[in-house]
């Protein structure tokens, strides 16, 4: 299930008033069923053990689509999409390159020059997504993707 399936779930239950009130708890409760291993976070879904397991083998037998997989209902973001094209076009990227580059960047300049962890957030998702990798020194990188099927 996706986090905006579970979270319009959890919106119509017994809890979707506090929900709508604040969703800082919400995230927090995904991340602590993660933490202890209740729940894994994968292709931006989230799945039990044995969901993952189903998963993993439907994926090996095709029952799974390419659609599925590239993360149709995936939430896009303008900056998140300027760093990914950034860091393809370098290669390998220090974290403090890519907040230069996005003081640079008039659509971004504002929000990450008033408060810079609004760019390491979205390094964060970027990161937790798989469309980028940390590579040793800190620096990041887009995944060869071909490289990765083999």
């Amino acid at each position: 299930m996706t986090m905006a399936d579970l979270r319009d779930a959890v919106v119509k239950g017994p809890l979707g008033n506090m929900l709508l009130l604040s969703d800082k708890g919400y995230y927090h409760s995904i991340r602590r069923l993660a933490l202890r291993g209740v729940i894994t976070k994968a292709h931006d879904r989230l799945f039990t053990a044995a969901g993952l397991s189903k998963f993993s083998e439907d994926v090996k037998s095709g029952k799974v689509s390419a659609e599925f997989l590239s993360g149709g209902n995936t939430r896009k973001s303008p900056m998140g999409d300027a760093i990914l094209r950034f860091v393809g076009e370098r290669g390998e990227v220090k974290a403090s390159i890519i907040i230069d580059f996005l003081l640079s960047d008039d659509r971004f300049s504002g929000p990450v020059g008033r408060n810079r962890s609004s760019a390491y957030n979205v390094l964060a998702r970027l990161l937790s997504r798989g469309q980028l990798t940390k590579v040793e020194g800190g620096g990041y990188r887009v995944p060869d993707r071909n490289a990765e099927a083999q």
